[in-house]
């Protein structure tokens, strides 16, 4: 079966790389059987595209996230740390098109851009002073490699964390998790992770509730 991507994601107008915190959405859709990555759902989301090369782009060029500051809680103190990008599931949920589904994004490759080596890269959920729901690239099952986001879900406040500095291309690929529908093609987001001035994340974590998910009916 064909592999294939949809989509067109960004939030707010502002710079490529310097999104609104939770500006950047992309969801999952099901055609044929096979899940589809989408976005554009939010309003201003258009100038961004996936390419047929599954990049993510801006304007026609690959866009980059800027990561923003270390993250000072255990275990990722000293990560850098990025959050414009939202993984979701709940925006096609009311078509019937997702039922029966459990939907994941699993971080398949992590590559360093013009040059050898790696780093290690974790998607979760902030809640406070912790992540939840942690995928890690270096995780030994499928399970562990996969940010969860379920059927109908929104999770909020997601970080993306990089062990390393430099410039790296992170595929994901959307999947199910009940097996009902064939795994997504790849997504890929381009990362340059650096330190912020002042060298430590200035975190919006108070008041952030664990498992906290915003779902549409």
């Amino acid at each position: 079966m064909k592999c294939f991507i949809s989509a067109v994601v960004v939030g707010l107008m502002v710079a490529p790389g310097a999104l609104a915190d939770g500006g950047a959405h992309i969801t999952v859709d099901a055609v044929q059987g096979q899940v589809v990555i989408v976005g554009g759902y939010e309003v201003g989301e258009e100038a961004y595209t996936i390419g047929v090369d599954g990049y993510l782009r801006h304007m026609g060029e690959i866009e980059t996230v800027v990561t923003i500051g270390a993250w000072p809680f255990d275990p990722f103190v000293g990560w850098q740390a990025a959050r414009e990008i939202v993984l979701t599931s709940d925006f096609f949920s009311a078509t019937g098109r997702l039922d029966g589904g459990d939907f994941a994004y699993e971080i398949v490759n992590v590559a360093m851009v013009n040059g050898p080596g790696t780093t290690t890269v974790a998607w979760g959920e902030a809640a406070g002073g912790t992540l939840i729901g942690v995928g890690r690239s270096d995780g030994v099952t499928r399970d562990a490699r996969s940010f969860i986001v379920g059927f109908n879900g929104h999770p909020e406040f997601q970080q993306t964390m990089i062990q390393d500095e430099g410039l790296f291309d992170v595929t994901l690929r959307a999947w199910d998790r009940n097996g009902v529908y064939a795994d997504s093609g790849d997504l890929i987001v381009r990362f340059q992770a650096i330190p912020a001035p002042g060298g430590v994340l200035v975190l919006m974590v108070s008041g952030v509730c664990a498992g906290r998910c915003r779902r549409r009916g």
